[in-house]
This record gives structure tokens, sequence and C-alpha cells, in this order.
């Protein structure tokens, strides 16, 4: 009898001691480095035992994060990290991993999630170029978890991500990759303005000028150009300065590096002009005028005069709607970027020799200068008791006393007053008889100096 029990007894124990090396942490770690070893050495690894050590794995990750063990689950991760590094991932592995690394970030372990992330990492290196499509869109549930937990570095890691993919020379040739990259830095910016993470969005505005010096070798501009009038919309909802002003430098970087011309060129003035004809009918927005500024500078560097033409005349729609709801000072920071525009027009006609009125530049002097003073004939039938060229003094003097454009005044800005005044008056004979300049009127538009009337013949009689 006594025998028996001892026998019973020591059965029972290496039952227990099986029991326990066989369930315990380390030693199913240890197995399945094994078994990640021993499949990543065979030439085709069988798809069950893959399987097998998958589900293994993210169920001692789970456990992990039951348990809040960081250790378990590091090493767990390690041995994933290994796995899809040797080519064992299977095709929908970003989206399992996808749900783990959300789970992770709800219930509080963001750096569980942070190293999780780093396994996208290793299969955004690993994929084959068609693939990355697949990795890249489950990451974009990540960012918006994180960027709702309010775990902001994490939707950074997200960013980073898709800033590789764009970084891998094999992906470039890929259309349907880069347009997946371009959704995803849309969707990124879109989510780094709705939470007012300035950082965020001026770290996706520095790594895409970065890329454009590389990408202005693709046909990509309309892509990048749709992710401007996302964000331009986005802003313009938030009515936030410090943004418009991130977005406002990556614009002038684009079009400077070439990655954003031609047709993208265009489509992103026609794709702002609407956004800036709702913000510059709040008298209180600050951005509409800068809006208006950055979409003529586009403009002017298309060096297309039809196209010009077609964005002088929606602005100056934007402006005669101003004129009509406001006072002229209260109108003028809206009237200005035409006036601003014109003025660096005609000091760079100017300083240059007689033209004959056949390239861009005058072209565009002139169409401004029409459609500038369709404004204010507008604006003088309304009034009834002042004339067109009485406005033209009147803007001159807003000009030099408006806090919001002060600065630009000076002897460019009298020289454009005073082409809208001549021009005007030799179209409208008749009602400048009646016009009589006094005081520092008088003085300031003067006219010009015969060697100006020279260079300014294709507009001036």
């Amino acid at each position: 009898m006594p025998i028996a029990i001892i026998v019973i007894c020591f059965m029972t124990l290496v039952a227990g001691v099986y029991w326990y090396r066989t369930n315990s942490l380390s030693w199913r770690l240890r197995k399945l480095r094994q078994a990640t070893d021993k499949l990543a050495k065979k030439r085709l690894p069988n798809k069950k035992a893959v399987a097998v050590m998958f589900r293994q794995i993210y169920a001692l990750i789970h456990q992990g994060m039951r348990t809040q063990q960081p250790a378990v689950i590091y090493q767990a991760a390690d041995a994933l990290k290994l796995a899809v590094g040797v080519g064992l991932g299977r095709s929908d592995e970003p989206l399992r991993l996808m749900t783990l690394i959300v789970l992770a970030i709800k219930t509080k372990q963001p750096d569980v999630a942070g190293q999780l992330l780093d396994v996208f990492r290793t299969l955004v290196k690993r994929c084959e170029p068609q693939a990355l499509p697949a990795v890249i869109n489950p990451l974009l549930m990540v960012a918006t978890t994180a960027m709702k937990e309010k775990q902001n570095f994490l939707a950074a890691k997200v960013a980073d991500l898709v800033f590789s993919v764009l970084d891998r020379p094999d992906c470039l040739s890929n259309q349907a990759v880069m347009n997946a990259a371009f959704r995803a830095v849309r969707f990124l910016g879109i989510l780094a303005i709705r939470r007012h993470d300035e950082a965020l969005f001026r770290e996706i505005a520095n790594r895409l000028t970065a890329w454009s010096s590389v990408g202005k070798e693709l046909n990509l501009g309309t892509e990048a150009a749709q992710c401007l009038v996302s964000w331009m919309h986005r802003i313009m909802k938030g009515d936030n300065c410090l943004q418009l002003q991130v977005l406002d430098e990556l614009t002038q970087s684009l079009v400077d590096n070439r990655l954003i011309r031609g047709q993208a060129l265009r489509e992103l003035a026609e794709g702002w002009i609407e956004l800036a004809g709702n913000a510059c009918l709040n008298p209180n927005s600050t951005l509409g005028p800068r809006i208006l500024t950055r979409i003529l500078f586009i403009a002017v560097h298309t060096e297309d005069a039809i196209f010009f033409r077609r964005m002088v005349r929606k602005i100056v729609q934007v402006v005669a709607m101003v004129l009509t709801r406001y006072t002229f000072a209260e109108a003028f920071p809206v009237v200005f970027p035409l006036a601003d525009t014109g003025r660096r027009l005609l000091q760079a006609e100017l300083n240059f020799a007689q033209s004959t009125g056949e390239g861009f530049r005058p072209q565009a002097l002139h169409i401004l200068v029409r459609e500038l003073l369709v404004a204010f004939e507008m604006l003088a039938r309304q009034r009834m008791t002042v004339t067109a060229g009485e406005l033209i003094v009147e803007f001159l003097q807003l000009w030099q006393e408006h806090p919001a454009a002060s600065g630009q005044y000076g002897k460019a800005a009298r020289k454009f007053c005073q082409l809208l005044l001549s021009f005007w008056a030799q179209t409208s004979r008749r009602k400048s008889r009646r016009l009589e300049l006094v005081g520092d009127a008088q003085q300031q538009l003067s006219g010009f100096s015969q060697l100006d009337k020279a260079k300014l013949s294709f507009m001036l009689d």
C-alpha cells in the first residue's frame, strides 16, 4: 500500500512538472523559436505547421497582454518579426497584426503597440511591391485609433512606415503602390489637422518635401495635388493659421521641386478657388486672402495666359461678392492679393526692356488690370456717386494705411495704382475728364515717365 501511494505521488509529481514545463511561457517561447527556425530553413514549409506557429505566437501575445507581462510580449513579438522576416507571413497577416495593435492601444498598452508596429516595418521591407497596398491600408486603422486614444507618437510611426514605402526604389514604378501610399499620406495629414497635431502635420510635410526631389520624375503630381486640396479643406474648417503656414510652405516646395506642375498645378488652383471663396465671405477670416495669394502665385507659375485669366476672373467674382457685402476697407484684404500680384508683375515688366506684349507676363498684367477694374466699376455703380477712378485713389490710400498690406506699400504700389488709373482713363475717357486729383493723390498718381510709358506701350496709348 505505501508503495502504491509513493508511485501515485511520483506519477502526479512528474505529471505536474511536465504540465508546468509544457505550459510555462518560457518553455512555450523556446519551442516557438525552435519551430520558427525549423520552418524558416525549409524550402517549402508546411502551411498547417506555419498556421499553428502563428496561432501560438498570437496566443502568447494575447496572454502577455492579459497578464501584463511585457517581457513575454517582446519575446513573442521578436518571434513574430522573425517569422515575417523569413517570408512565413500569410496574406492576411497585416489584418491580424492590425487587430492586435488596435487591441493594445485600446487596453492602454502603447509600448506593446509600438513593439508590434515594428513587425509592420519588417513586412514593409519584406513584401513584394504588389502586396504592399494590403500592408498599408490596415495601418490607417492603427493611426486612427492611436489619435483617438491620444497616442500620437504611434500615428507618427505609421506615417514613417508609409514614407518608407515611398522610399523603396522598386515601388516607384508601381502605380498601385504609389496610389495607396499617397492615399495614406492624405489620410494621415487630414487626421493630424483634425486632431490639431501640428508637429505630426509638419513632419508629414517635411517628409513629402524631401521625397519630392525623387518623385518629380514620376507622374504623381495629381496625387500630390489631391493631398493639398484635401488638407486645405480641413484647415479651412478649423481656421488654423499655423497649419496654413505649413501647407503654404509645402506647396511652395512641391511647385519649386516640380512634383506638381502642368495639369496637376491647374487642378490644385481649381480645387482651392472654391474653398477660398467661402473663406473670403467671412470678414474675420485671415485664411481667405492668404489662399488667394497662393492661387495667384500658382497661376503665374503656370505661365499659361488662358489659365491665368480663368483664375483671375474667378477671384474677381469672389471680390465682387465681398464688395457688395462689406465696406471697401473691410473688403480690402480680399482685393489686395490681386493688386499685389499686379504690383509684382508691373515691377518685373518695368525692370526689363520694352515688351511687345506677346509674352506671358505682359498678357498677365493686362488681364489682371482689366479684370480688377471690372470689380471697381461694379462697386462704383453700386455707390452711384463715385467713379472707378475715385475708387482707385481710395484703394491707394487704403493700401498705404491698412495694417494687412502697409508693409508692401511703396513706389511699386503707387505705380500699379497709376497703371490702373491710366488704363481706366483711356477706356472711360468721358468719366475720367471729371476726375480731379487733389493733395497726396495728385502727387502719388502723377503719371508715368516717358521710359515707363514706352515699356507699357502694349497697354497704354
